[in-house]
């Protein structure tokens, strides 16, 4: 497609979803289906678009020869097409590859647009990513599917996830060295906490703690009775809780020496 035509499927798509939506027909639609169309139609037209912009944009042709990491001159040049599964749907990708014998071909758009290594783009990963944190592989796959019509199969999913989860402990490692960092500049966060035994009346103790009760007042003789055994099976925990931020008091080894000498009342009167 040329370059004055790139964006010619998109306006042909948004046309014909304007008339569909003038037509009286469509007035004695309900509201859900209405959505449904809007939903299918709208996902169409948005890939067009993204085709249309990816056609402007052209086939990455930097010049007559590409130099790789391996220091090789590839000057032989072939359009290729990729195919990447993406939010709204496939699209084709045409690109030039650079090619020299026994080395690997070189895509500049590829680069440009950083492509994933896999057909399938890079926000439609994350999104199957996230489902998967929340359920099974086999139902975020047919959850992406079901918001985006795009299938990606439950191989590809682990594939996804694992690659995914790569730098797991050097995230994580990078992430603690950050806040911690952080931290030191922050106040201090107090946290205290005490329990105490509080006696209760015979109704409010829970239901075990009512038949221990009453068992032991049923077997205690009435001449040992005390407050002890009164309380006895007749408690229950009761737990308060404070936090609180204070400033950091930060001090040197020669503050802790003054206080260590420290001159009582006394001598200095002396």
């Amino acid at each position: 497609m040329n370059k004055e035509n790139s964006f010619k499927l998109s306006e042909e798509k948004f046309c014909e979803m304007t008339d569909y939506l003038r037509n009286s027909s469509s007035h004695r639609l309900k509201l859900s289906e209405l959505e449904i169309y809007a939903k299918l139609n709208g996902s169409e037209l948005l890939r067009r678009l993204l085709i249309g912009h990816l056609n402007e944009r052209g086939v990455g042709d930097v010049g007559p020869s590409v130099i790789g990491n391996d220091g090789v001159n590839r000057t032989h040049k072939r359009i290729r097409a990729r195919t990447i599964k993406t939010l709204f749907g496939k699209i084709e990708i045409l690109r030039v590859g650079y090619s020299h014998r026994n080395s690997s071909s070189q895509f500049p758009l590829d680069a440009m647009l950083n492509l994933p290594p896999v057909n399938i783009s890079y926000v439609l990963q994350k999104n199957l990513i996230l489902e998967i944190i929340k359920s099974s592989s086999d139902e975020s796959v047919s959850s992406v599917e079901r918001w985006t019509e795009v299938k990606i199969t439950t191989r590809q999913a682990k594939k996804i996830v694992l690659k995914a989860a790569i730098d797991f402990e050097e995230f994580y490692e990078h992430k603690s060295d950050s806040e911690t960092i952080d931290a030191i500049k922050l106040p201090l966060i107090i946290l205290t906490c005490d329990g105490k035994g509080i006696v209760m009346r015979y109704e409010d103790l829970r239901e075990a703690a009512k038949k221990r009760a009453a068992k032991r007042i049923k077997n205690i003789d009435n001449k040992v009775k005390n407050a002890t055994a009164k309380k006895t099976d007749s408690k229950r925990m009761s737990t308060v809780a404070s936090v609180y931020e204070i400033n950091r008091f930060v001090r040197k080894p020669e503050d802790i020496c003054k206080e260590l000498f420290k001159k009582s009342d006394s001598e200095i009167k002396i």
